[in-house]
């Protein structure tokens, strides 16, 4: 996402949080005809694909940014809000779930996650948290997964920041929340286990000067030790602040002293913000990630960022806007080399029907990975 902004105002008292959670289970089941699990077993060697993809949360806010009186901020609300309503999510998860399907990866990270909740407007200020939830994207990606014969489940979710504010709609007032999020899906149909959840905040973030105050665009990241077969892997994804390289470069430095501060093998996917010539990109990299794309398609430009997301036109771009990499899935350890890269919802045959929209604004990427030469 190239710009992510609110004037909403951030929910009072909100802890920002490095959590740690207690959570493991045991996902097994046959492997007949599962060919990542069959081939993990396969020689005692891991092979694991992993995907990454930023959902895009449906509206940039700009009208909220923008907003410079009460009575536009009302209507700027419900401008934004009806666009996440115009690029129908449940729609495009429908795309997603099909770009996945061919690969069936064992681990997806998921950014711009997005929670949408409404409530009645309320005289008190500010007003109480909306409950209602109209979107959450988690879930109906997953159902969109396991509506395909799939089979997933959210093993990690973040609670990054949460922002709201009233709208002045058609038939009258209402509030709006937006809660952003990181996630982290795992396959249940293969000898698949998750153990030490972890989810977290950075310290470093951007703040920006709204109409109501300032805001803080908290990010976050998720982390989970997945074992395939008898091999054990670090599972992150994480979604780097897009609008300072200094900022980035910081969480990037959090993140390397934090979940990637391990023995473990480690895989990481991300929407970092950052191109391969940017700080943040060099703070990763000099920890000794090695990015799967460059890996295994060098010379390949491997866009993945950004279509159309202006308030009348987003995702409707007639052709692909792509023009930088920002998306990456990353390696460190235990052998594991990138074997295979691939880029998803970056053809128009991959457009959600019958709206036609883009995935998201960015591409999806899908890398497999497997022990060869230490890496």
């Amino acid at each position: 996402m190239r710009h992510r902004y609110s004037a909403f105002r951030p929910l009072p008292g909100r802890i920002r949080r490095y959590g740690l959670v207690a959570l493991a289970f045991a996902l097994v089941s046959a492997v007949i005809g599962l060919p990542t699990a069959a081939r993990a077993a396969s020689g005692n060697q891991l092979q694991i694909t992993a995907m990454t993809y930023n959902l895009f949360q449906g509206s940039e806010l700009t009208e909220a940014i923008s907003a410079a009186t009460p009575a536009q901020f009302l209507a700027a609300v419900a401008a934004d809000y009806g666009e996440v309503q115009r690029t129908d999510f449940p729609q495009r998860a429908q795309a997603i779930a099909a770009e996945a399907q061919s690969a069936a990866p064992d681990l997806i990270g998921l950014q711009e996650a997005a929670l949408w909740q409404t409530g009645p407007a309320s005289v008190s200020f500010p007003p109480p948290p909306a409950s209602t939830v109209s979107y959450d994207f988690v879930q109906i990606l997953v159902n969109a997964l396991n509506a395909r014969g799939l089979h997933y489940a959210p093993v990690a979710v973040t609670t990054d920041f949460t922002v709201q504010g009233p709208g002045l709609f058609h038939d009258g007032f209402m509030n709006v929340q937006l809660t952003d999020r990181v996630a982290i899906l795992a396959r249940t149909d293969v000898p698949l286990t998750v153990t030490d959840v972890q989810t977290g905040d950075y310290t470093h973030n951007t703040v920006i000067s709204t109409l109501q105050g300032p805001v803080t665009l908290t990010e976050g990241w998720a982390s989970v030790d997945a074992t395939l077969g008898h091999h054990t892997v670090r599972f992150v994804t994480t979604h780097l602040a897009d609008n300072s390289a200094a900022v980035g470069a910081a969480q990037a430095a959090e993140l390397v002293q934090g979940p990637l501060s391990t023995d473990l093998p480690v895989m990481m996917t991300c929407d970092c913000n950052a191109a391969p010539t940017t700080a943040p990109y060099a703070v990763l990299t000099a920890a000794g990630l090695k990015d799967s794309w460059a890996r295994a398609e060098p010379g390949q430009p491997g866009f993945t960022c950004c279509q159309d997301t202006t308030l009348q036109n987003a995702l409707l771009n007639p052709t692909s806007a792509l023009t930088s990499r920002i998306d990456y899935i990353f390696s460190r350890g235990g052998g594991l080399k990138a074997t295979a890269d691939q880029i998803v919802g970056a053809d128009p045959a991959s457009r959600s029907v019958p709206g036609g929209f883009w995935p998201s604004d960015h591409a999806g990427l899908i890398a497999e990975l497997a022990q060869g030469s230490p890496s």
